[in-house]
């Protein structure tokens, strides 16, 4: 249902890193660093991103990486789907194959009126708002 696969962890990391920086580039090794990211991995993600248009890429000495967008202009539905991972609130709560207001989960009364909120929840959260409250490292 909801999306939570390590790679959108990192994905969010990497831009929430990006974001807190003065808009100037960073390195992969830098950005790697600074997140706990493996940097093989993360250059992937940022090539990734870079091709999806949330980052800039430029090549060779003094190259790096910065955001394409402004963080506020940046939605966490979006970086969900960029990371392969957007949430799938039409899916039954309960995992049920067959929920539907005429054939419901015990949960699906409640489910459906949070729905709508969740999804314009997600669409409203920018790359800003994460920013500031995103853990970079992992503390494990």
């Amino acid at each position: 249902m909801l999306g939570s696969s390590t790679t959108a962890a990192y994905v969010i990391r990497a831009l929430a890193c990006l974001a807190r920086g003065d808009g100037g580039l960073r390195s992969s090794r830098s950005i790697a660093a600074a997140t706990g990211i493996p940097r093989p991995y993360l250059v992937k993600l940022l090539r990734v991103l870079a091709e999806r248009g949330f980052v800039k890429a430029r090549r060779g000495y003094g190259g790096g990486f910065r955001l394409a967008r402004r963080p506020e202009e940046i939605s966490l539905s979006e970086i969900l789907a960029a990371a392969g991972d957007a949430p799938s609130f039409e899916r039954c709560l309960l995992g049920l194959g067959r929920c539907s207001a005429s054939l419901g989960c015990p949960v699906h009364p409640t489910w459906s009126r949070l729905r709508p909120r969740l999804e314009r929840s997600f669409d409203e959260l920018t790359l800003r708002d994460l920013g500031g409250s995103a853990r970079l490292k992992e503390t494990s």
